[in-house]
């Protein structure tokens, strides 16, 4: 993230980041042979598994705890979360593979267990997976998780039944216990994670929007820049346009009519370049847009904006001075993506100043990066 081009508060949250998800991931790897404890004690127990295949299939699952724990500790479970429940395709499936081991994994291990009344207490384990399901694991998922223990729950109830050592009613209690510590730490601990995770987007929402336009301000559109590089590195490129002689708009009109100019404005240059751009207002009367496009379609682009701005009907007619740069391609192994960024975000300002040197009204291209 680029906080207002501050690389200190940006490395220092991005930092926190990292060590909390690296903390997660670790502590969650860690817990992942721990199930695999049950299963060893079982396998000394008279109640556990009672013939060799049981031990082998116990074992082979066991053991399998190893490299799933690995796996999970390369999981971004802060991608996950955050989007979580938005039909991103970009989603990691991973958090749903690992639902899936998980909840037949402790499954397999308890259908081992000669006592069916153990493996009764042995699903309360369930609510331990169902704690990472609350928070990494998409809605429809999370059904089927409840769904899935609760069969399993019963099912087991219904085997201690038949064993014929306890009274219906005390089985009852035990399978309720179980099926309420499974479900319902999930449906309060996902409640909770979805009001937080509503209340984070919501401050980042506000965070990287301008709240007269609408549009990303400097933050957050520095920040959709950096995302977009870091998703599919190319050729980008950078306009930075200003209002000409916006102080005279502001003097003729006031400030509420400077306000409605900048406004009317926002929704042309949104209408112009279309839903693959990020179009921002990063001070009083400057915008900025980010496209890809090698910089003769940028230009094209620029001169489509300026036409587009200028319209004579207008109650206050205006124009615009624009500054075109691209990102230099030759300055990857040099520059880190937001070096590069802010590099190319300066050159587009030199040249948006040249285009009002000139005249105003005009596009000026900066080709010193070809």
């Amino acid at each position: 993230m680029n906080f207002g081009g501050d690389a200190g508060p940006r490395s220092l949250i991005r930092n926190q980041i990292e060590v909390s998800e690296t903390r997660m991931r670790n502590g969650i790897a860690v817990l992942v042979p721990v199930f695999a404890l049950v299963g060893v004690c079982a396998a000394f127990s008279d109640e556990g598994q009672n013939t060799a295949f049981r031990r082998i299939v116990a074992v082979l699952v066991l053991v399998s705890t190893l490299p799933a724990a690995y796996l999970v500790s390369r999981i971004r479970f802060g991608i996950i979360w955050w989007n979580r429940d938005m039909g991103h395709h970009s989603v990691p499936r991973a958090s749903t593979y690992f639902v899936l081991y998980a909840d037949l994994g402790v499954t397999v291990v308890l259908a081992t267990f000669a006592n069916h009344e153990l493996a009764l207490y042995g699903t309360a384990l369930f609510a331990v997976i169902s704690v990472y399901v609350a928070h990494f694991v998409r809605w429809a998922e999370t059904v089927v998780h409840m769904v899935f223990t609760s069969c399993v729950i019963a099912v087991f109830a219904v085997l201690t039944w038949r064993q014929g050592y306890h009274d219906i009613a005390g089985i009852l209690a035990r399978a309720a216990t179980s099926v309420i510590a499974v479900n319902a730490t999930l449906v309060l601990l996902r409640s909770f994670s979805a009001g937080m995770l509503t209340s984070y987007r919501t401050q980042f929402a506000n965070a990287n929007r301008d709240p007269l336009t609408g549009l990303l301000n400097r933050r957050g559109f520095e920040l959709w820049m950096q995302i977009a590089e870091e998703r599919e590195p190319g050729r980008s490129g950078v306009l930075l346009l200003d209002i000409d002689n916006f102080k005279a708009v502001n003097d003729g009109s006031g400030h509420d009519g400077g306000d409605t100019v900048l406004r009317l404005l926002s929704r042309r240059l949104e209408r112009v370049v279309g839903v693959d751009a990020a179009v921002a207002r990063t001070g009083g009367d400057e915008f900025a847009i980010a496209v890809r496009g090698d910089i003769a379609g940028l230009t094209r682009l620029a001169e489509a904006i300026r036409g587009e701005v200028a319209v004579r009907s207008d109650d206050v007619p205006i124009t615009v001075s624009i500054g075109v740069a691209q990102l230099a391609s030759g300055a990857h192994g040099k520059l880190t993506g937001q070096e590069q960024i802010k590099e190319a975000l300066s050159r587009a300002d030199k040249a948006m100043y040249e285009a009002k040197s000139d005249g105003r009204n005009r596009v000026v291209a900066d080709v010193s990066a070809q």
